[in-house]
């Protein structure tokens, strides 16, 4: 029998122990949105400081990656869609370790760029492989296009290593606590405990000279003004046709084996997964009204 394994509760280290920096010189309180897992489509929206924030992340826990919430640095309303989120409250870095950089490095990194900010690993971080993930409230709530200026000069005050365009996903969530077990795809046993570090500076949005790192391949800006309306953007046009989608789709080997080229098989189907979550969010439309390949029969594909 396997032996019962307890969580503690980490501490959560500042930069200052006498007094909440949060709650006078930093950032005010923000929304931003939670969700119980990946499967809450009805997310709620709760005002916090960091400091709230850092307590949330500290104390939740889970037996793996799965069972933990999800939050967003933003306001979802009604879903947890690209049409749903109103507004963004803060950027997110996520960090996948595969340059070394630690949880403390990244904090340090921030606090001499004045970045007010959390940082904490995510269940499947190592010693070798440091997983995290780079919160920078604003001092208001933002838009679309200044969103993505401000995630562009969050990377920027980190040196640039942010290369998961997850992070400039406008609807992406991201997993929070303390799991037991780490997943099995990212080496298995128990996870390290969870680090959460609080960076003392000012709102990111405040702070105009920190040079903005150039965003990675995946990346797709947004060409409309800064409206709030983001629905185009989820729609931007992947550089695929459906043909082409269908024509790789047709060389995928359907055996048990993991495929050398599996990151381009993994792409086409993450261009599958855009093209339904478009017709999802179109199919109540007059057939006027229908975006181009809005007739696509997913299942066909499959």
């Amino acid at each position: 029998m396997t032996p019962s394994h307890s969580i503690s509760t980490p501490e959560v280290q500042s930069d200052s122990a006498s007094f909440h920096l949060d709650d006078l010189l930093g950032p005010g309180p923000f929304p931003v949105t939670f969700s119980k897992g990946l499967r809450d489509i009805v997310p709620k929206v709760r005002t916090v400081t960091l400091r709230k924030l850092a307590g949330y992340i500290s104390t939740k826990q889970a037996e793996t990656k799965a069972g933990l919430p999800m939050l967003k640095l933003a306001r979802m309303e009604g879903g947890v869609s690209t049409v749903n989120v109103k507004a963004f409250s803060g950027a997110i870095a996520d960090y996948d370790g595969a340059g070394g950089v630690t949880l403390a490095n990244a904090a340090a990194r921030l606090r001499e760029a004045g970045v007010a900010a959390l940082v904490y690993t995510s269940p499947s971080s190592t010693a070798n492989l440091p997983r995290w993930r780079a919160l920078a409230p604003y001092s208001r709530e933002l838009g679309v296009d200044e969103h993505l200026a401000m995630t562009d000069r969050l990377n920027g005050a980190l040196g640039g290593i942010i290369d998961d365009p997850a992070s400039w996903s406008v609807h992406q969530r991201f997993y929070f606590g303390q799991a037991r077990l780490r997943d099995e795809s990212k080496g298995g046993g128990d996870a390290d405990p969870v680090e959460v570090k609080l960076v003392e500076g000012s709102s990111i949005d405040r702070l105009d000279g920190i040079t903005p790192a150039p965003r990675p391949n995946g990346v797709h800006n947004h060409t409309e003004g800064d409206s709030g309306d983001l629905t185009a953007l989820l729609w931007t046009p992947r550089g695929h046709s459906i043909e082409k989608i269908c024509e790789v789709l047709t060389l995928i080997p359907n055996g048990s084996e993991e495929p050398q080229d599996w990151k381009r098989y993994n792409s086409v189907s993450l261009e599958c997964n855009h093209l339904q979550r478009h017709l999802a969010v179109h199919s109540d439309l007059p057939d006027g009204q229908r975006p181009a390949n809005s007739a696509l029969d997913l299942q066909s594909l499959v």
